[in-house]
């Protein structure tokens, strides 16, 4: 499976979310999957990235030409893109799966455009967002609203997972039949 990881470039993050990636990233390299991610080689990108090469994961970073400096040097593939958008839709055109770890705007932006595009297309891919500490409570809360309100099909929901803890994260993981990309 190829799994694309939202999470954030900051680092100084709580150790709970830094254990998280690591876990995450370790059970993609176990798992025999692909990490596909933003390719930054800090915060918890970085974490996640290193546990899965670990682990024996081949890992693609698609890298906006603005970030090369900051990228991961240890890389399987790197894809240099323009900007944010362009990455956006390598990703998801690479991925089966999306996973979202704690992260700031970029992360909100990746979620947000993944869901709008899988219910636009009809492509029925995971995402899966790592709850910790409640980060994207407010988010999910404003799709249910969005439901209530009749603005969006309470059937859209379904390709969103959200779990408490990294356990839950990758139990819905391992249990996934995602329909891969042709």
């Amino acid at each position: 499976m190829r799994i694309a990881v939202y999470c954030s470039a900051s680092d100084n993050l709580p150790e709970q979310w830094l254990e998280d990636a690591r876990t995450l990233g370790r059970w993609i390299g176990r798992s025999g999957s692909e990490l596909i991610y933003g390719g930054v080689g800090c915060g918890l990108m970085k974490i996640v990235s290193g546990a899965a090469r670990k682990a024996g994961a081949h890992t693609v970073g698609v890298v906006p030409a603005r970030r090369l400096d900051m990228a991961d040097t240890h890389l399987n593939v790197r894809i240099r893109t323009s900007d944010l958008s362009e990455r956006k839709r390598i990703i998801l055109n690479l991925a089966d799966a999306f996973v979202a770890l704690p992260g700031g705007y970029g992360t909100l932006d990746e979620v947000a455009s993944s869901f709008a595009h899988l219910c636009f297309t009809g492509r029925h891919a995971p995402i899966v967002l790592c709850n910790t500490d409640g980060i994207f409570s407010p988010l999910v809360e404003q799709y249910r609203s969005f439901t209530e309100k009749g603005l969006m099909r309470g059937s859209s929901l379904e390709i969103l997972h959200v779990t408490h803890n990294i356990e839950e994260t990758i139990n819905i993981l391992e249990n996934l039949n995602p329909t891969p990309l042709q």
